[in-house]
């Protein structure tokens, strides 16, 4: 998103690097996913178009797989619409279809996805998502064990035996179920079969999100203090929030931090942290800087957050705490969010110079 924001609309890099940016997207929320998978969190639902997130599943797996294996599509219309997480339904088409592809062994083959709606009198309307390969297929006696955890029919050391249980897991906790033929030597189908929703809802659904076009936040002259102890996202951070129209100033660790704002009292707004630093952590920097005269507000950045740290930010009245890896732009706007309710005596007098500014006195010293 930072180099995006740096070009014109029209620039020639913006598409591919739109695409990029969706797929970091997307990876963010797999990530979140895979975490809220771990700590037995529910994910969102909402309706979703099944063909337009097979679609872009499958654009993910394509730079991974061989050239030597085609994929195709077939999806049968109208196509009712799922009510789903839809990171974890596209999780679900990421793991069949790569499993798939590792059943061909690196050789020529096919993977076909298909989509279609079914009328049962037990279960309902319903869709069913299959996955077939053309691969080695598995033995009658592997078959019923397929979607055990840890189970593998791969060679030691290039399986965990996770996958096929994750997609196990996502299917039935969204009422679902699963089917599975194969034939030794000819390949493997699996079948997702999701309840539907009714053919009306279609136009209210959505798919695997792809980014942001929304414009670009305005900092307004706030006055900001990042703290990261990587220098690359720091430099990253420091230079986006200058661009914004932030006043901005850095540090590289807590205790650099905590000296800038002791040595200005009240002449920062609010301090951008990231939790795990050497020799003083974000919260711990927090904690520092809370009930002092004029204290800066406080927003806390992490790339795993433990239910431990949320309590312990929440009890030191922490404004905001996010999750990394996180958009440049969300972070400003929930910067904006935490101190815009600020009097205006808080922020730059000169918001139009906060660039400059910033530029003198946000990069750290390498």
């Amino acid at each position: 998103t930072a180099a995006l924001d740096a070009l014109a609309p029209h620039h020639h890099a913006v598409p591919p690097l739109r695409q990029v940016a969706g797929a970091a997207t997307r990876a963010k929320a797999l990530v979140g996913q895979i975490l809220a998978f771990s700590r037995r969190t529910d994910g969102e639902r909402q309706l979703v178009h099944v063909r337009s997130l097979v679609e872009d599943s499958l654009e993910l797996v394509r730079a991974s797989l061989p050239a030597m294996i085609e994929i195709r599509t077939e999806f049968e219309e109208p196509l009712p619409a799922v009510e789903v997480d839809p990171i974890q339904l596209h999780q679900v088409i990421v793991n069949l279809a790569t499993n798939a592809a590792d059943a061909m062994k690196g050789r020529a083959g096919r993977l076909t996805v298909s989509a279609q709606a079914r009328v049962s009198d037990g279960t309902g309307a319903r869709v069913e998502i299959a996955v077939t390969d053309t691969g080695c297929g598995v033995s009658d006696a592997d078959l019923p064990r397929i979607f055990d955890p840890f189970f593998t029919t791969k060679p030691l050391g290039t399986g965990t035996g996770l996958g096929l249980a994750v997609v196990h897991g996502i299917v039935t906790g969204h009422g679902g179920s699963l089917g599975v033929r194969s034939v030794v030597g000819e390949g493997t189908t699996v079948t997702v079969s999701l309840p539907a929703a009714p053919l009306d809802a279609i136009d209210a659904v959505s798919a695997v999100p792809t980014g942001t076009s929304e414009s670009p936040p305005r900092g307004g002259g706030y006055r900001v203090l990042i703290v990261d102890d990587e220098p690359d996202v720091l430099d990253l951070v420091t230079s986006q929030f200058g661009r914004f129209g932030f006043v901005v100033r850095s540090a590289r660790d807590g205790a650099e931090a905590l000296a800038v704002v002791e040595a200005t009292p009240g002449d920062i707004d609010v301090v951008v942290s990231d939790i795990a630093m050497p020799a003083m952590s974000g919260l711990e920097l927090a904690a520092r800087l809370r009930g002092r005269p004029a204290a800066p507000a406080v927003v806390l950045c992490s790339g795993y957050l433990t239910d431990a740290d949320e309590r312990e930010a929440r009890a030191l009245d922490v404004a905001a705490v996010i999750a990394k890896p996180y958009s440049i732009a969300e972070l400003a706007r929930q910067v904006i969010a935490v101190v815009g309710a600020r009097p205006p005596a808080r922020r730059c007098q000169d918001p139009a110079h906060a660039g400059s500014r910033s530029a003198r006195r946000g990069p750290p010293e390498t």
